[in-house]
């Protein structure tokens, strides 16, 4: 699994080692959490299907390169 790329247009995640750790590598997005999107106030629901459906998709993928993410939150997901 080491030095695997998870490569999709919602996420990109590189697993690798060093000095005996292994860790992830995320890229930075620099926008609203989905939590901070949601604590501004309400979303309409074309907005709130579409990030469900890019979350989706975005687990499809790490799924189908055997990454399990097991802590799925808001303030983990982009808003956008």
């Amino acid at each position: 699994m080491i030095g695997k790329t998870i490569s999709h247009y919602k996420i990109f995640e590189k697993i690798e080692e060093a000095d005996g750790q292994t860790f992830i590598a995320m890229a930075y997005i620099e926008n609203l959490s989905l939590r901070e999107k949601i604590n501004t106030g309400s979303m309409d629901i074309d907005h709130a299907i579409d990030v469900a459906i890019q979350v989706a998709e975005g687990l499809k993928e790490a799924h189908s390169k055997g990454v399990i993410h097991r802590d799925i939150k808001p303030r983990r997901c982009s808003g956008s």
